[in-house]
């Protein structure tokens, strides 16, 4: 079954079995859940005991296999960025996966979910055929493991595409980007039209990330540096390089002001600042030098609609959307000036205590 629908109502193990409607709040007996679990013994497999804070209980591994093997195919994924409503995240799923068995999708805390799969092959067609983009958002995920709790989990790693803009094209091939890719993350896949040669502004390439750790900027092959652009990572901290938080909300202090007997020089020649712990990381010198900045996100692009012709060619973009101003925009500039006659044998009066009216009769003549 997919989603919410298609579930019937009778007991609490055909809701297990999938076949609850969920949209009614519908009282359990609970006598019906016990001939499933016949292998599991209370004395054995459970056991009660009192808590500093309240009562526990601790259940037996066998226990704790049974109680997991219904959740063998199941993923937990989570939308980086701003949330969506259950809804709208189960509809784009469906039309980007396009499954042909069941899946269902259950809504946890945290803005995570858990996709819990019929077949296993669809699993893993879901697992592996990303990175998934969903409204200019990566979807993080995971297997599911035992004792996950979504109140405090945190995202470590996750697949993105990247780009190491203007490469030399020498290095367009598999052989050479695979050792690229890997340098700057754990590589995944290729972009076809980078493979195939057909696009040479930049290399493309799907790179698994370790968010706890500073995002490369640049890479260096043979003498030359190039910058890498990271497509879907919206929140990337120019001064400490991690994804999560912009700069203004970083823990790390940016240095402002450099005393100049606080600089010194190594054997090579390399620059560093003196601390009371050593010398200053690399990564911490990059930060403060400011080479990080907003051309490492990559913009989504906006589709623009095209205005609207009939068959003859002709536009009706205004027309169309209903704009009041149409009209004046139909408008030149010499509207209006060829019917209004300039005034003849006109004469300032001598005195400007008031205003000279002329009363005159106009008379139109059509030409």
């Amino acid at each position: 079954m997919e989603g919410r629908s298609g579930f019937g109502y009778v007991s609490f193990r055909d809701k297990l079995m999938d076949t609850v409607n969920l949209a009614k709040n519908v009282g359990i007996d609970v006598s019906s859940l016990e001939v499933d679990y016949d292998d599991l013994n209370d004395e054995i497999d459970v056991v009660v005991a009192c808590g500093e804070r309240g009562p526990s209980i601790q259940f037996s591994e066998r226990a704790m296999d049974r109680l997991c093997k219904p959740w063998k195919n199941a993923l937990i994924i989570k939308l980086l960025g701003r949330s969506h409503t259950y809804n709208y995240l189960h509809a784009k799923l469906q039309q980007k996966w396009s499954l042909k068995g069941g899946w269902k999708l259950v809504d946890l805390v945290n803005d995570y979910f858990v996709v819990k799969f019929e077949l296993e092959e669809n699993l893993n067609f879901v697992l592996t055929g990303g990175p998934w983009i969903i409204a200019g958002q990566y979807l993080v995920m995971q297997k599911w493991r035992p004792g996950f709790c979504p109140a405090s989990a945190k995202i470590t790693r996750m697949a993105a595409w990247i780009r190491v803009f203007a490469l030399q094209l020498e290095c367009f091939n598999v052989w050479s980007l695979k050792r690229i890719g890997n340098l700057l993350g754990k590589l995944l896949k290729m972009d076809s039209l980078t493979t195939s040669q057909n696009w040479g502004k930049f290399a493309r390439l799907c790179v698994e990330l370790d968010l706890t750790q500073p995002l490369e900027a640049f890479v260096q092959i043979n003498q030359n540096w190039y910058t890498v652009e990271y497509e879907g990572l919206p929140e990337i901290c120019f001064l400490c390089g991690k994804y999560g938080h912009k700069r203004k909300a970083c823990d790390m202090k940016a240095v402002n002001s450099m005393e100049s007997n606080a600089w010194g020089s190594d054997e090579g020649g390399m620059n560093y600042m003196a601390t009371d712990s050593g010398t200053k990381d690399a990564k911490d010198m990059l930060a403060e030098s400011g080479l990080r900045g907003s051309w490492m996100i990559v913009q989504p692009r906006r589709n623009v609609k095209a205005p609207f012709r009939d068959g003859n060619g002709k536009g009706y973009d205004d027309q169309a959307k209903g704009s009041r101003f149409a009209a004046l925009r139909q408008v030149n500039d010499d509207f209006g000036r060829a019917e209004v006659e300039p005034m003849q044998n006109y004469s300032k009066p001598a005195s400007s205590a008031a205003p000279f009216v002329d009363f005159s009769p106009k008379v139109w003549t059509k030409s």
